[in-house]
């Protein structure tokens, strides 16, 4: 049986060479909850301002979810799954 680290080692990258990847008007989903990269929102965030109208799709962000702050806007848009009480 090959060892799935064995199976995928060609296809690691950086976090930074991962967010290369993101293009204008793309989507992002993240992970949820403590499944959330955060080494790669972490790098996204430095490079958001380079990007136009990416959304990123989420429910409960573990971590400082920069990509959400005012100076995003026109950049990245929130997409929040999150469904809490109406009342609070």
């Amino acid at each position: 049986m090959i060892e799935f680290r064995e199976k995928y080692k060609d296809k690691y990258v950086t976090a930074e060479e991962a967010v290369k990847q993101i293009k204008d008007g793309d989507r992002v989903v993240i992970g949820h909850a403590c499944g959330e990269p955060q080494a790669l929102t972490r790098e996204f965030a430095k490079h958001m301002l380079q990007l136009e109208n990416v959304e990123t799709t989420h429910m409960i962000g573990m971590g400082e979810s920069a990509y959400c702050l005012k100076e995003a806007e026109g950049h990245v848009r929130h997409n929040s799954l999150f469904a809490g009480n109406k009342n609070e």
